[in-house]
């Protein structure tokens, strides 16, 4: 086996360094994230103050108790609605907090809090925070928060001769990671409609197991049970595909090899919004760089 070079505390800074800016992206991204879905409650809010003012318009003309449950109602609508805006702005805002503390290099500790707390947020929070714990725990970043150099006493005061090729490896390496978790999320989500299928399958081999709304067996035709397999199937198997192409796109990054296939998968997953489309654009940023096409050997 090879021995992996080792890197001297100037590379090992430049490294940190590196980390503590991506980091403070992911926490900028993340934020943003917490921030858009949680305008989605505002629906809730403008449902359940329509529905607490204006009872008779759902009511449709039903006595007054009925009138008092709607309202009643849509102050419930409202209010978990408007506590599930503020929860999420509020973390959102935190969350943006966490990251412009990272960039500044302080509040260490509020930032441990707030990577414990996103790991509740499966599956993208979760990664964000183990990310963080994994950087902030090193005792060469915790000397960065301290305003040390790490190791200056053993440091010498020439430049590390290939900065930017350190940079580019980590790049190259934490891409290859982020390929291999969201090739697995791709393959994890599109073996939900296999369901679908066995569903499908059940409506076309004992069709009287299914009964319409008037409670008569059999009540759908045998070419619907056919097309929610086929359907579902071509789904489940587009999805395995594309997730084993993005693992493998991983691990060309990971080897420095096939750089073309890996731009094409970046683009396709530009169309799994949000998260395939920041690895796709991160991917796509990093990959076109003149000094990694030299890590390529292109």
């Amino acid at each position: 086996m090879d021995d992996a070079p080792v890197p001297s505390p100037q590379e090992r800074e430049i490294v940190d360094r590196e980390h503590l800016r991506l980091l403070a992206i992911f926490y900028y991204v993340m934020g943003g994230m917490y921030v858009f879905f949680s305008c989605f409650g505002l629906l809730y809010v403008f449902f359940g103050i329509v529905m607490a003012a204006s009872p008779h318009l759902f009511g449709q003309g039903r006595p007054q108790p009925d009138a008092v449950a709607l309202t009643i109602m849509g102050l419930l609508f409202a209010g978990v609605g408007g506590v599930f805006v503020l929860a999420g702005w509020t973390f959102g805002g935190l969350t943006i907090y966490a990251g412009r503390s990272i960039q500044q290099r302080r509040r260490r500790t509020f930032t441990f809090v707030m990577a414990a707390l996103s790991c509740f947020s499966m599956p993208f929070g979760t990664l964000l925070g183990v990310f963080t714990f994994l950087v902030l725990s090193r005792p060469s970043v915790a000397r960065l928060y301290n305003g040390k150099r790490p190791d200056s006493d053993l440091v010498s005061q020439a430049p590390p001769t290939r900065p930017q090729e350190y940079i580019d490896g980590e790049h190259l390496n934490l891409l290859a990671i982020f390929h291999y978790i969201v090739g697995g999320l791709i393959v994890a989500f599109s073996s939900i409609f296999i369901i679908h299928v066995v569903m499908g399958i059940a409506m076309v081999v004992d069709p009287e197991s299914f009964r319409g709304p008037d409670g008569r067996p059999g009540a759908f035709p045998p070419f619907l049970g056919y097309f929610i397999a086929i359907f579902a199937g071509c789904f489940v198997l587009a999805g395995w595909a594309f997730g084993a192409a993005t693992i493998y796109s991983g691990r060309c990054v990971r080897k420095r090899k096939k750089r073309l296939f890996s731009f094409i998968v970046a683009g396709i997953n530009c169309a799994w919004f949000p998260f395939g489309t920041l690895l796709g654009v991160f991917t796509i940023v990093v990959l076109m760089r003149g000094s990694v096409k030299r890590l390529y050997g292109a």
